[in-house]
């Protein structure tokens, strides 16, 4: 009886080491198929990342009575505030109200100090308006004026002063404290205060200094203020710090990885939004809390301004005026924008 050998010979070669070759083989080409799809689903993961982080372009229909630059805008019950101003050679006194849902732009107020370069915020019925430019000549132009508009009747009110006069500072609202941060004094030197204002006592208190001196954008967000970039009078900063109301601390977070000065930011869907920029007026930024990473903006379609006011309403994005170049070539625009995600 002929016995046949159960692994036949090919080429010289036991048949088993063919099949073991073109097993590593197959193995091989597995291995890089997995890494090739590791790579494109990394890839991918980036491109939703950026098209999740992006916003769609909304038009308003809307612009400001005049081009401006410099002012605060605040959210008040449907609308938004603008607050005073600079445009055209002249600085702005007046109160402007934007209604997106009624598509109206009104003027309500030109009784207020006309500054730029100040800050506002909102509680209750009133708009709260803190330092800044005035026309007037010299380093006294930067002033620590406070005043207080009622929105329903159109009274000014004259508050108790700042304790230092500031250029730039920004301003939140939390509960009936008003966070006023940073800016730069009358000497052009830098702060880092915290000056707290209390507006059921109109008195004012001293919090915790921020870690670097600077002006500054600011958020609030789950009893937190989160300082975003700035300019320290050198130069523009990639700084972000998050300030805890209840310990009166402040905490350094990782670096945004680009610089931002001259901008603005606001809070919708849980992320940081940031728009303009001094040397890239057109660059818009996001920060993703869940994610905790910064990326730039995807296919806005914004068009690039600086000192430019940002604020949120009903799930919209809006980015009025600001100027766009050192020779004061100012916008009126009202750019609207929706995130995609």
């Amino acid at each position: 009886m002929r016995v046949h050998r159960f692994w036949p010979r090919q080429g010289g070669r036991p048949a088993a080491l063919v099949i073991a070759t073109l097993l590593t083989s197959l193995l091989t080409v597995a291995a890089s198929s997995q890494t090739a799809a590791q790579d494109w689903t990394q890839e991918a993961q980036e491109i939703l990342a950026g098209h999740r982080h992006g916003l769609r372009p909304v038009d308003s229909g809307l612009r400001l009575p005049t081009p401006r630059y410099g002012m605060p805008a605040v959210v008040l019950g449907e609308s938004i505030f603008v607050i005073g101003g600079q445009g055209k050679g002249s600085f702005q006194g007046e109160v402007v109200q934007v209604n997106p849902a009624s598509r109206t732009v009104t003027t309500v107020s030109k009784a207020l100090l006309p500054r730029r370069y100040h800050a506002a915020a909102a509680v209750g019925r009133f708009l709260y308006v803190f330092g800044g430019v005035t026309p007037s000549d010299g380093p006294k132009n930067i002033t620590n004026i406070v005043e207080r508009f009622n929105t329903e009747t159109g009274e000014v009110t004259l508050l108790a002063p700042m304790p230092t006069p500031l250029r730039l500072p920004g301003a939140v609202a939390v509960g009936s404290k008003i966070y006023v941060i940073g800016g730069s004094d009358r000497t052009g030197e830098h702060v880092g205060t915290v000056a707290i204002y209390d507006t059921r006592t109109d008195a004012w208190t001293e919090g915790a200094p921020m870690p670097a001196a600077r002006e500054c954008a600011f958020v609030v967000r789950n009893g937190s203020i989160y300082a975003v970039g700035g300019f320290n009078g050198e130069k523009a900063m990639t700084d972000f710090d998050v300030y805890s109301i209840a310990k009166n601390t402040w905490t350094t977070l990782p670096p945004i990885p680009f610089t931002l000065s001259a901008h603005h930011v606001t809070l919708l869907n849980d992320r940081i939004y940031a728009f303009g920029d001094y040397n890239v007026p057109e660059r818009g930024a996001v920060y993703d809390f869940e994610e905790r990473r910064w990326g730039p903006l995807q296919d806005a379609g914004f068009v690039g301004s600086r000192n430019n006011p940002v604020v949120a309403l009903n799930g919209t994005l809006y980015v009025l005026g600001g100027n766009i170049n050192a020779e004061g070539t100012t916008l009126d625009l009202i750019q609207s924008f929706v995130p995609r995600f």
